[in-house]
């Protein structure tokens, strides 16, 4: 039977979820599917695991490398998938059992080089459903994405996963588009602004087919090995493919840019703050420090600050310490946060 798509599932440490995330690859409609789980120097119960359900089921792959990272593990599974097309899941989310058919189908019928569908995630505790407003169903060709698409990944992250995304295998491999190794954030953007960049045409299946989960703790975790700001200034520094190019004006290009710098650094200093981060006190004020007095988060904060954006008075004050550069404000900001959401929930 020939293989319609493949699946690539890079694992690590991922034994809590994991046999959900099986269970429901294995439950797919469509018959020709290959899931290629990359265990990436897992130490839990993973590998077993996968190792068992392998046993049982041959359209079950298991490639096993060293922990080198989510984007090397993408990338020897891409090598290795004899798929017509690629679809990435993340090993501790679930999909839609007809998630596959959907996709093929709408990807066979049209012959184009992506299919994009919705997704939903949980954010704050709340669900949120991720739809596009592309016509739904027909084949979307290289003009309507120049024209409508490619100019959303410049205005933020709304595009940027690429577990909601299936790919045309052989045009991956022709342009030789892998993800970037080394990157904590923004690995899934460069890899899908990239083939967007060369992709011809684009169908849009409007059905949640895909569940991201929110696995708490998972970037403190790693706070001390991954320096999580030169990221973001390197997403920020980051030039557009080719075929981004004139879309926008470049004063346009780098406002945006500094409205995403701003938006992860705040993000960031959260999770600095975070209590159990396993971080002391003056490891946290330093690296906060470092981060207010950058030259680029100097220029972009303006900018971000004088968007007319409806802002919360709690995202106003923190916005405004970090202008002040005042990293005990942020802590204080924090932590009245903490307890104003403890105190709404009844904690």
């Amino acid at each position: 039977m020939a293989t319609n798509v493949s699946i690539v599932i890079p694992v690590y440490n991922a034994e809590k979820y994991l046999a959900e995330c099986i269970e429901s690859l294995l439950g797919q409609t469509l018959a020709g599917c290959e899931y290629i789980f990359v265990n990436d120097g897992s130490s839990d119960g993973s590998l077993a695991l996968i190792e068992k359900y392998q046993r049982e089921h041959p359209c079950i792959r298991l490639m096993n490398q060293s922990n080198q990272g989510v984007s090397a593990a993408r990338n020897a599974g891409i090598a290795a998938a004899v798929g017509e097309y690629i679809g990435f899941v993340d090993a501790d989310d679930w999909v839609e059992s007809d998630m596959c058919e959907v996709m093929y189908n709408a990807a066979e019928q049209s012959q184009c080089d992506v299919v994009l569908a919705n997704y939903e995630s949980t954010i704050d505790g709340k669900p949120f459903i991720a739809t596009f407003e592309f016509p739904s169903f027909c084949l979307l060709d290289r003009d309507y994405l120049r024209d409508e698409v490619l100019v959303l990944f410049l205005k933020g992250w709304t595009m940027n996963s690429v577990f909601n995304k299936l790919f045309r295998t052989s045009l991956l491999r022709r342009y030789d588009i892998v993800f970037r190794k080394g990157l904590a954030f923004g690995e899934d953007r460069a890899f899908v602004m990239e083939y967007f960049a060369i992709a011809s045409s684009m169908v849009y299946a409007d059905k949640i087919v895909y569940y991201y989960r929110e696995v708490s703790g998972s970037a403190s975790r790693n706070l001390e090995k991954s320096d999580y700001f030169n990221h973001a200034l390197l997403m920020y520094e980051m030039d557009f493919p080719e075929g981004y190019a004139n879309l926008l004006p470049p004063t346009e290009v780098s406002r945006i840019k500094s409205i995403e710098l701003i938006s992860a650094i705040m993000s960031y200093i959260h999770v600095y703050l975070k209590p159990d981060n396993g971080l002391s006190f003056w490891r946290k004020y330093r690296a906060i420090r470092h981060v207010l007095r950058h030259p680029a988060v100097r220029f972009s904060l303006p900018i971000y600050i004088s968007e007319p954006k409806k802002r919360s008075r709690y995202e106003r004050w923190f916005t405004r310490f970090m202008e002040l550069r005042s990293v005990l404000g942020l802590v204080c900001a924090a932590y009245f946060s903490k307890l104003r959401n403890h105190a709404s929930i009844g904690g």
